[in-house]
């Protein structure tokens, strides 16, 4: 069985995704190694601090997208934030900058969190995937399922109080592909990495929200509850 090429699976009327390949492999009975690469990522590299992750990121990490991108973008790096928040990937703006959420969409990230009186130094920023995609095209699935490890264990190296997910995209590949922001976004979901469940709250995202300032609205209500809840 071709493990590393392994994305869009079905068994007994479920729908797999790599991120959930040690689950499939484990309930049709396969045997695998865990020195495998991909079921090594899917256990988590062992990286124990934030610097060693965005180290490996710049210097061993390899991947198409980073041939074609200017910088990494790792993170704003407040590394003691109660709040993280994770995006899909980095802009253009951000691609040259080499910081996540600065140009456009990150000014109006800025407004949603100061409407209720937070600001970008109370929250830790991410993206799922750390290199621009071509063209600021959304993140494949293939890539998205190869970055996915990676956010897990960044999400571990945080360890925030609550998260914040920024569209659609980060969404689903944190909880699958049927999930539809406009339905999911409004309330807490636990995500459980190993042992610890995080409590993550979906919104939309800053640039969507660009394109349909009419769902402001509904961003705000979201922010409102993070607020809420970050006090409690």
């Amino acid at each position: 069985m071709p493990i590393g090429k392994i994305f869009n699976l079905s068994y007994k009327g479920k729908k797999y995704v790599l991120y959930n390949l040690k689950t499939y492999l484990e309930e049709i009975g396969v045997q695998y190694s865990i020195g495998d690469q991909s079921i090594s990522r899917l256990n988590h590299i062992g990286f124990h601090t934030l610097d060693e992750l965005e180290n490996f990121y710049t210097h061993n990490l390899e991947h198409p997208l980073k041939s074609t991108a200017l910088h990494t973008v790792f993170s704003n790096h407040k590394k003691h934030a109660k709040i993280m928040l994770i995006g899909e990937a980095p802009g253009q703006e951000e691609d040259e900058k080499g910081e996540p959420f600065v140009g456009k969409s990150g000014q109006l990230l800025t407004e949603l969190l100061r409407s209720v009186n937070l600001t970008r130094d109370d929250a830790y920023i991410t993206n799922l995937v750390p290199w621009r995609p071509p063209g600021n095209r959304n993140p494949t699935p293939e890539e998205m399922a190869f970055f996915l490890p990676y956010l897990h264990k960044h999400i571990q190296l945080v360890n925030p109080k609550c998260i914040l997910l920024l569209g659609g995209i980060v969404t689903r590949a944190l909880f699958g592909e049927h999930v539809r922001i406009s339905s999911f976004r409004g309330k807490f979901h636990p995500l459980t990495i190993e042992d610890k469940s995080y409590e993550v709250l979906p919104t939309f995202h800053p640039s969507y929200l660009l394109r349909s300032p009419r769902q402001k609205k509904l961003a705000w209500i979201d922010m409102k509850l993070l607020r809420q809840y970050i006090r409690s």
